[in-house]
């Protein structure tokens, strides 16, 4: 079972996708091409806010290298009212993931991050472009990456409260005048 980190403090982070394309340049540099490899995934650094020491407690789980760990995405807008979205229809690939369940003409955002939970575990997407559920509900959202793993039919996506699901990279605490600063961690999923 994966171990729930806190989503407070932070200070920001930076996602990347891995791996990155391979490049590829003629002879003569008039050429160029990039092979992009299946089963790209997102990596996470988090920068994190000093902690007060009578805190720390709630980050020690980062030292855990036994398991996998969530942290919760930070938004930067809204996500309440989004309803209970799930996938609709099973078997999907490419970079269009048809849903169903979202509260009608509620407006996906673009560049929002919504986790698909298939076989529990999560895989996390975000969109590229803004969509508007129809009035069943209804939205087919375009996203960055393509699908990993094709979901079933009626998978969740985790609109509310989006998590990555990973293994965690961390470096230890740095303790000074009673604060505790882990200055980052890295999280990566799973290919």
């Amino acid at each position: 079972m994966a171990i729930l980190l806190p989503g407070d403090d932070c200070k920001g982070f930076n996602p990347v996708i891995i791996p990155k394309p391979t490049r590829a340049i003629s002879a003569f540099g008039t050429g160029r091409r990039r092979f992009y490899r299946l089963g790209r995934h997102w990596q996470f650094t988090v920068m994190l806010r000093k902690i007060p020491d009578h805190r720390v407690e709630d980050w020690l789980d980062l030292e855990r290298d036994d398991d996998e760990h969530l942290w919760p995405i930070p938004q930067g807008f809204s996500t309440a009212g989004a309803g209970t979205p799930r996938v609709n229809g099973g078997a999907q690939l490419g970079m269009t993931l048809n849903t169903d369940g979202w509260t009608a003409g509620y407006t996906i955002a673009k560049g929002r991050w919504l986790p698909v939970i298939t076989g529990a575990r999560r895989y996390l997407y975000r969109t590229r472009a803004a969509v508007t559920a129809s009035g069943t509900g209804v939205a087919a959202l375009p996203l960055s990456l393509p699908l990993r793993v094709a979901p079933a039919n009626d998978d969740l996506i985790e609109a509310d409260a989006p998590k990555i699901e990973g293994l965690v990279d961390f470096e230890g605490f740095k303790i000074t005048q009673g604060f505790a600063a882990p200055t980052s961690f890295i999280i990566t999923e799973q290919g």
